[in-house]
């Protein structure tokens, strides 16, 4: 049976998906949703919340990206993470390995 390689999470390439669609924001997307990070995210969820815009207009004017569902993340994040998270009993913590 062939070794699995490991990878720390440090060593793992960026991607330019992943980061923050507004103009001069370099933070990624974890944590936020519709292409943007968590900051702009929660400011445009407060302005569709209390009703100045809805985010079928942020997207006509390209703001925000389209809500995925969950299926459709799920086929985007399989086919483009070459990684996936294990836990070692040997090293007894976490581990990158690839697919």
């Amino acid at each position: 049976m062939e070794k699995r390689k490991t990878m720390s999470i440090e060593n793992i390439p960026e991607r330019p998906d992943f980061k923050c669609m507004v103009t001069d924001c370099k933070k990624d997307t974890w944590g936020g949703g519709r292409g943007m990070c968590i900051n702009h995210y929660s400011a445009l969820s407060f302005q569709v919340k209390v009703g100045k815009t809805t985010w079928e207009q942020l997207e006509k004017e390209g703001r925000s990206k389209p809500k995925l569902t969950s299926k459709v993340r799920g086929e985007r994040r399989s086919n483009k993470n070459p990684f996936r998270v294990t836990w070692s009993h040997e090293l007894r913590k976490y581990i990158w390995v690839k697919r």
